[in-house]
């Protein structure tokens, strides 16, 4: 999908004075909404990453970014036992989700690829990585 300003040059270098409502309308629709991506990923940032065996498209907080892999916390909108629950997880872009107990390492080109956005309380990406600390040293 192109991005609102490969529309307007395309529109700028043609040499047509006027637009079909259709056509106006087509090009307006395929504008990429996507963020772009940082040049730099850091705790906090959001990608798509798939989870499970049927590859289930989930956001996912980036927690870690360690020599070209980047490390997540997949979030999930399911309130049971295998996600950490609690008020002090939400955030007002993923209302209704929560961190699932689980990790998933991806490259940084598909972080590039599949970003998101930003999972704007800090507070609680701290938390959850201190929980899933604790989970680990369970092990």
């Amino acid at each position: 999908m192109p991005s609102k300003e490969e529309i307007l040059k395309g529109i700028e270098d043609s040499n047509r004075a006027t637009w079909a409502k259709s056509e106006v309308r087509h090009m307006v629709n395929g504008i990429s909404t996507k963020y772009k991506a940082p040049l730099i990923f850091k705790k906090g940032d959001v990608v798509k990453t798939k989870i499970g065996l049927n590859n289930k498209v989930r956001p996912a907080v980036i927690i870690k970014v360690l020599n070209g892999l980047v490390i997540t916390i997949p979030l999930s909108t399911t309130e049971n036992e295998i996600n950490l629950l609690g008020d002090m997880f939400h955030s007002r872009f993923f209302e209704n989700s929560y961190f699932s107990k689980g990790l998933v390492c991806i490259t940084i080109e598909e972080a590039r690829e599949n970003f998101l956005g930003v999972y704007d309380n800090m507070k609680a990406v701290n938390l959850a990585i201190k929980e899933m600390k604790s989970l680990i040293s369970k092990l």
